[in-house]
């Protein structure tokens, strides 16, 4: 449990932007927005805003990690 006030861990938030996702892949606003339309990342719709939990982000993670080590 964190200290009281303590925002700073950003495993407390579960959905990222898609700009948020892109900072923390390493890749650029457009990547990610093209992987997330193809179907290889997946996102949800919270009015018009399109969100990544970050589980999907890490499960992202994994299956590139995966399918190169095949």
């Amino acid at each position: 449990m964190l200290p009281h006030g303590d925002t700073t861990n950003a495993r407390l938030r579960l959905l990222v932007s898609t700009s948020e996702a892109a900072a923390a892949l390493g890749l650029s606003h457009r990547t990610v927005r093209g992987l997330v339309y193809a179907g290889k990342l997946r996102s949800i719709k919270v009015g018009a805003r399109r969100l990544i939990t970050v589980d999907d982000l890490e499960g992202f993670v994994r299956s590139l990690r995966e399918s190169q080590h095949q």
